[in-house]
Order: structure tokens, then C-alpha cells, then sequence
């Protein structure tokens, strides 16, 4: 049997018990804001550092903690980076220097 996939990017300056995770929901209403090709949408943004995007997958993906907290909290570069890991947990379960690494 295979070992279970923890989707979660732990997230504490959201929150003491804040993750970042994007469950099937998640993924849908990130489809219905950004179009068919959100994955790409999101990724572009995040390399571009589009700060719509990023704040609208913090939104949709903090979960049990502040995502507001989390913005003012912590580098850009950082939230984006995050926001990637949680992602392609997600989608492929694995994080983005992992997939870099295989």
C-alpha cells in the first residue's frame, strides 16, 4: 500500500494551526475565476508575481488561519512559492523541488 499524501503546506503566520491546501472545491472555483487553464494562469501569475492572482489563490486555499495575516506576514516570493508546493501537491503529490528534482 502507498504511503497517504499530505497536501498541506503548513502555513503559521496565518495562524497557529493554518495550512495552505487546495481540495477538488478548491480547484473547481479556481477554474470558474481564472478559466480552463488555471493551472497555467496561476503558475504565469505566480512567476510574474501578479499579486491578483496570488491573493485569489490565498483566498480560495488558507485554510483555518488568515490569509490577510499571511500577506502581510511573509515575502512575496515566499507566498509564491507556497502557493506552488500546495498546487502541485495537489495535482501531482508531489512539491514543486521535488518535481524538479525526479
Amino acid at each position: 500500500m502507498s504511503k497517504p499524501i499530505n497536501f498541506a503546506v503548513p502555513f503559521p503566520e496565518a495562524g497557529e494551526n493554518a495550512i495552505l491546501t487546495f481540495d477538488f472545491s478548491d480547484l473547481a472555483r479556481l477554474q470558474e475565476d481564472l478559466g480552463p487553464e488555471y493551472v497555467q494562469v496561476v503558475l504565469r501569475g505566480l512567476d510574474a508575481s501578479r499579486i491578483p492572482v496570488i491573493e485569489g489563490a490565498m483566498k480560495i486555499g488558507i485554510k483555518g488561519g488568515d490569509y490577510e495575516a499571511a500577506m502581510r506576514n511573509v515575502a512575496v516570493s515566499d507566498l509564491t512559492g507556497r502557493i506552488a508546493d500546495a498546487l502541485m501537491l495537489r495535482l501531482k503529490g508531489k512539491t514543486v523541488a521535488e518535481l524538479d528534482a525526479a
